[in-house]
């Protein structure tokens, strides 16, 4: 798993080095993306797998998400507590370390939340814009492969992206086509019977 983690690591700064090098040498169609990139997870680390059945577990609400940091920071700060309370109630440094920790992951799930739908919608907008800009590039090099036998040795990373693009496309269009027709098909089946109907109603 560690191993996966720093290979990601790499990647963003790879990502980071193009695009913050030197000033972008076209405008760019959204935000360049952060130069710190995003705070890798714990090594080893894996999602809990979600069971339909089992419980969301206790989720605070309302005033137990708004007052939980001040709430904590009374009880801590409290010096009657113990007498308050009493031998039975939990120590108040555990009560508050439990509910400001609980707070700031709550603050930060809903930082990450609002970041990740920011992440999508800039994600959407430079691959859309990349992939005009390689569609643009893709008539040049297809006439580049005819004058040149060796061009995918030279760039055999650019011919395999450019390739998936036409695959793509391709089997777009056999699914295009394969619908048209089913619809063809169905429209022919439909027509006798309407005939019939409207015969009958003539009758």
């Amino acid at each position: 798993m560690a191993k996966k983690n720093k290979s990601a690591k790499s990647v963003v700064s790879n990502h980071v080095a193009v695009s913050t090098a030197s000033a972008p040498p076209i405008t760019p169609p959204g935000d360049l993306p952060p130069a710190t990139g995003v705070p890798a997870t714990p090594t080893g680390w894996e999602p809990t797998p979600k069971k339909r059945t089992s419980a969301r577990g206790l989720r605070p609400r309302g005033a137990q998400v708004t007052d939980a940091a001040a709430a904590a920071k009374e009880l801590s700060e409290s010096p009657t507590y113990a007498s308050d309370l009493g031998p039975h109630a939990p120590p108040a440094d555990q009560v508050a370390f439990m509910m400001t920790n609980a707070a700031e992951w709550r603050d930060t799930w809903q930082a990450a939340t609002k970041y990740l739908a920011y992440c999508s919608e800039q994600r959407a907008t430079w691959e859309n814009a990349s992939l005009a800009q390689m569609d643009t590039l893709k008539p040049a090099f297809e006439y580049l492969e005819q004058r040149d036998p060796k061009a995918a040795e030279k760039y055999p990373a650019t011919t395999k992206y450019l390739g998936a693009g036409s695959a793509i496309t391709t089997r777009a269009a056999e699914k295009r086509k394969k619908k048209d027709s089913a619809a063809v098909k169905a429209a022919k089946a439909a027509t006798p019977a309407v005939n019939a109907a409207a015969a009958k109603s003539l009758n």
